[in-house]
């Protein structure tokens, strides 16, 4: 119970809730992104939320959640939703969507997890010494 209390009291502190600083379909239509599948984890003691993101051609191709913290929805109606939110991001090719209503702190987690993936994703400009 006291760690639900403490993940509460940090997701206020931090603003979990908020999406800012997550990429939009129009900033991710500027990068370059390497193929390949990517690991992305975001945590705030003691929760964690672990993703796992495929990228193909430069775009985002599918998501696969590893771990996500507590949530109030439980069983399918959470795997539902995840799935839709997922499918969501996919569709716009954004991690700015709008959170599941009565999950707005599993889902912040969710899609900085996917924004922290798709950072290592992003080609670097080579070398020029």
């Amino acid at each position: 119970m006291i760690r639900y209390a403490l993940f509460f009291l940090g997701c206020l502190l931090m603003g979990c809730a908020s999406s800012s600083g997550l990429f939009s379909a129009p900033e991710l239509a500027q990068l370059s992104l390497n193929d390949g599948t990517y690991t992305g984890e975001y945590s705030l003691y003691p929760f964690v939320s672990r993703i796992h993101l495929k990228i193909l051609s430069g775009k985002m191709q599918r998501i696969r959640v590893e771990l996500l913290p507590y949530c109030p929805l439980r069983g399918p109606e959470k795997d539902q939703i995840m799935r839709e939110l997922a499918e969501e991001i996919l569709r716009e090719q954004s991690v700015e969507v709008a959170p599941i209503t009565d999950a707005e702190n599993v889902s912040y987690f969710f899609m900085q997890a996917i924004q922290n993936a798709i950072q290592q994703a992003i080609k670097k400009p080579p070398n020029k010494s």
